[in-house]
């Protein structure tokens, strides 16, 4: 029998496996070259704010690509 992940006190009977759900490899890598873009267009527009740090400009170019991410 093959042993099978199973919350405890959950019976044989009462578990169903699931086929895992998740995206293809072409949305994921659409998604992480386009957080890339907006991460660069991001630190662009941030270097015309006026005052703000250049480790501030490098956190919220970091912030965009994990959000996005």
């Amino acid at each position: 029998m093959v042993e099978q992940n199973r919350q405890p006190g959950e019976s044989e009977e009462s578990y169903v496996e699931q086929e895992p759900v998740g995206r293809s490899a072409r949305m994921t890598w659409g998604l992480r070259a386009f957080g890339l873009i907006v991460a660069l267009v991001v630190w662009i527009a941030m270097s015309f704010a006026e005052g703000l740090s250049s480790d501030a400009r490098w956190v919220v170019t970091i912030a965009t690509l994990m959000a996005i991410w």
